[in-house]
């Protein structure tokens, strides 16, 4: 396994010397102050493997107020540069436009932010055989918080997530979901495992009324 973490921390240790003690024997504090591990965009045949990623966090609410709504949106007419429709993109893992990507055992393990985050459309994706554990956001999102299947960004197609365990998600921000996956053409979820969660567990497709789009598509 290789382990990334956040290496971009901020390590105070002056203040907390003992007398007498040496820099080894000393207690330090350390936070993370990363909120991407991985950015990637549009790219096909792409897999992660075996990887550790740990110690990111979100630090937009040191300098605003954090007022959600359903599924971890923000609310507010204000637009934000670091938000994909209403949401934040912090996250271990963050993809856009992706086309058969994979990810299988993983870990994803004390993170502030989210955990994996496949923003607007997405194309085959399986994610298997992974852990995400003490995960402050959600877990795992694919796809956009909207009802615009006509906007081609907005749409996905078969996504696999399979044979997973999720503890302890969204401890931080209790609005987010443990999995989420916006409006999407063909989705298995099979042989999970999910405990201890802030909000549900899963919630699939957006929207609250019967919507009938071109080509036939129909979403409830």
């Amino acid at each position: 396994l290789a382990v990334i973490g956040g290496a971009d921390t901020v390590v105070h240790a002056e203040n907390i010397r003992r007398y007498g003690e040496t820099m080894p024997h000393c207690q330090v504090v350390e936070y993370p102050t990363l909120e991407n591990l991985f950015l990637i965009e549009g790219l096909s045949n792409f897999t992660l493997e075996g990887i550790v990623f740990t110690g990111t966090t979100s630090k937009y609410i040191c300098d605003h107020i954090y007022y959600s709504g359903q599924a971890n949106t923000l609310y507010g007419s204000v637009k934000f540069d670091d938000c994909a429709r209403g949401r934040l993109r912090h996250a271990a893992v963050l993809t856009a436009g992706m086309r058969n990507f994979k990810l299988e055992n993983c870990v994803f393990r004390d993170l502030g932010g989210n955990g994996l985050l496949l923003v607007n459309q997405t194309v085959g994706a399986r994610i298997e055989s992974c852990l995400f554990e003490n995960v402050g956001m959600s877990a795992l999102s694919v796809g956009n918080p909207t009802t615009h299947w006509e906007e081609e960004q907005n749409r996905n197609f078969n996504i696999r997530i399979e044979n997973n365990l999720f503890r302890h998600i969204a401890y931080e921000y209790p609005t987010a979901l443990c999995i989420f996956v916006g409006i999407v053409d063909t989705l298995k979820i099979l042989h999970n495992t999910i405990e201890g969660c802030g909000y549900s567990a899963m919630s699939i497709g957006w929207g609250w009324e019967p919507v009938t789009y071109t080509k036939g598509e129909f979403c409830n």
